[in-house]
């Protein structure tokens, strides 16, 4: 009987950890992207302060990775680089002029002022030609000047000048330390990550001819988050647990990702898709160490004039509001489809991620009212099924159903 109880209660136990696990393990998204778009506001305005002007828009993109944390990403006009001021300096016009002398044969004194006239105009116009030698020596000047700065600034055009540097940081050290808790529901185990958009708005080039650019990133562990807000670390020492990353980009080593990028913004253009269609030509995308490659991409299915609607893909017009809404709630199936055997079939040409890496695509949908189908999906493969798939080692349907799909209301 003991014997019985003990296991009774034991096995109990071990259904009440079960559960309990589960429902940790239980995320309210609703909750967690009110949160996502509250930190967003904090950390848009914490870094437009800390910068003076140099943080031109608002639009922090925040987002949820199950098992890894939240990322934001900031803006991709995010900084400006301070050159010195030079002033282009345009050289004038050459003139041209014309005389037509007219005189009697008896009027001497005519012909006498004319020449005196003549002389004077040609003494004006060489002195003319003198001050436009000058000025076209010193355009020449200036050039050869802004031509050595161009040459000086080409190995450090990417370098962030010092102050405006610093600020960046202390914004991003201060968001994490002092804001970032307010998103609840993470596990300890959990990062929070601030990087600069994958796909750089700022470039140089090298010698051998490859651009590279450069990513910024500050991250935290919520673990440590905790155990400031418990008291049991001071501000500074959770400060020294931010972790600063500056990390070039070798376009030459991704250019498979820019490519991916491109064919399928291509696919989802308005003249190739059957469904919905993206404005971009290409797709922005974001590395996370340990993760792999998160693309972004929003899509739309129609345009409205005076009450009435239009399908790009379909070529349909003249449909109104709830005749639209039922034939974009009818396509989503076969977008989501599409989605996966594309990203199948052209992401496996993709050599720049680890196997145990993922290819993520995060999908805001058109915009349908009432209807049956979701705001957003993620669409998540690890790369080594792509690979696999690419080798033959498994079958399209088995590849297919190895590709996850969440989906967001």
């Amino acid at each position: 009987m003991e014997i019985f109880k003990s296991i009774t209660l034991s096995t109990i136990m071990g259904l009440l950890m079960i559960v309990g696990t589960g429902k940790a393990q239980t995320i309210d998204m609703e909750r967690m992207n009110r949160d996502i778009k509250i930190a967003e506001d904090i950390l848009s305005t914490l870094i437009r302060s800390e910068n003076r002007g140099y943080f031109f828009g608002s639009n922090v993109e925040g987002n949820y990775l199950e098992g890894y944390g939240v990322t934001f990403s900031l803006p991709n006009n995010s900084f400006m680089v301070k050159t010195n001021d030079m002033t282009f300096v345009k050289a004038p016009r050459g003139e041209s002029f014309s005389y037509s002398i007219t005189t009697d044969e008896d009027d001497d004194q005519l012909i006498m002022v004319q020449k005196e006239k003549i002389k004077d105009e040609m003494e004006r116009m060489g002195e003319e030609m003198k001050r436009v030698k000058k000025e076209q020596m010193r355009v020449r000047e200036d050039q050869e000047r802004m031509r050595a700065r161009r040459e000086e600034g080409r190995e450090n055009r990417f370098n962030w000048g010092e102050e405006s540097n610093a600020r960046i940081e202390e914004g991003m050290k201060t968001f994490l330390v002092d804001y970032a808790d307010l998103i609840g529901q993470l596990k300890p185990s959990d990062k929070i990550i601030i990087t600069t958009k994958g796909r750089n708005e700022i470039w140089f080039e090298n010698s051998n001819g490859s651009r590279t650019g450069k990513t910024k990133s500050a991250e935290i562990q919520k673990s440590d988050l905790i155990a400031y807000k418990k008291g049991e670390t001071s501000r500074e020492e959770a400060l020294e647990k931010v972790v600063i990353k500056n990390k070039e980009v070798d376009t030459e080593k991704e250019k498979d990702l820019e490519i991916f990028s491109g064919i399928i913004a291509r696919l989802y253009e308005p003249d190739f898709s059957q469904t919905y269609y993206t404005m971009r030509h290409t797709l922005n995308y974001e590395r996370l160490e340990s993760f792999g490659v998160i693309f972004s991409m929003k899509v739309y299915s129609s345009n409205s004039n005076d009450g009435l609607h239009s399908i790009r893909t379909t070529r349909e017009s003249g449909l109104s509001q709830q005749e639209r809404d039922k034939k974009v709630e009818a396509m989503y199936p076969d977008f989501e489809k599409s989605l996966i055997e594309n990203i199948l079939d052209y992401g496996r040409t993709i050599k720049s991620i680890k196997p145990d890496e993922s290819l993520m695509f995060k999908v805001k949908l058109t915009e349908c009212n009432g209807c049956d189908m979701p705001k957003s999906i993620e669409v998540t493969v690890r790369a080594s099924v792509l690979s696999d798939y690419n080798a033959g080692k498994v079958s399209r349907d088995k590849a297919v159903n190895l590709v996850k799909v969440k989906k967001n209301n």
